[in-house]
């Protein structure tokens, strides 16, 4: 083993101290959803959440979450309010379940992120998933969600 393989674990350790202390306010779910009417957005929304982490089961707390500035919103072409959340480093989630490759007809993948101030739900813009479970979404707002 090299130096790096034996620091590892060090260093998701020495990560995850924020979520330990909780200045991480806020909790991300991928949100899958079926809708009960003929086609997307007819009757009744049913919800199928997950929570994206950082960490492992023995030890996962929330990822960061961080608000794009003007230059990179305007870049990118986002929306006003749109976030960037990771790394999500947990074995819970697989890159299709990002990438909503595994969607059924009539069925919606959003991004809901609870925090201080409301819920927001939001689309995923651009997925980052080139490392092995180390993944960065940019996410843009869709609409507040009812508390």
């Amino acid at each position: 083993m090299s130096l790096a393989d034996d620091l590892k674990p060090l260093a998701r350790g020495i990560r995850g101290i924020p979520g330990q202390l909780g200045l991480r306010p806020h909790r991300v779910f991928l949100v899958t959803g079926l809708w009960s009417g003929g086609e997307v957005g007819k009757g009744h929304f049913v919800p199928d959440e997950l929570e994206l982490l950082e960490g492992d089961s023995a030890g996962a707390y929330p990822p960061k979450v961080r608000q794009l500035n003007d230059e990179r919103l305007a870049l990118a072409n986002l929306a006003s309010g749109s976030l960037e959340i990771g790394p999500i480093t947990t074995n819970a989630v697989t890159a299709n379940a990002l990438r909503g490759v595994d969607l059924f007809d009539k069925q919606t993948l959003h991004v809901r992120v609870q925090g201080p101030t409301g819920t927001v739900r939001y689309r995923i813009a651009k997925a980052k998933l080139d490392r092995a479970i180390h993944w960065i979404l940019t996410v843009e707002p869709f609409g507040n969600v009812a508390q």
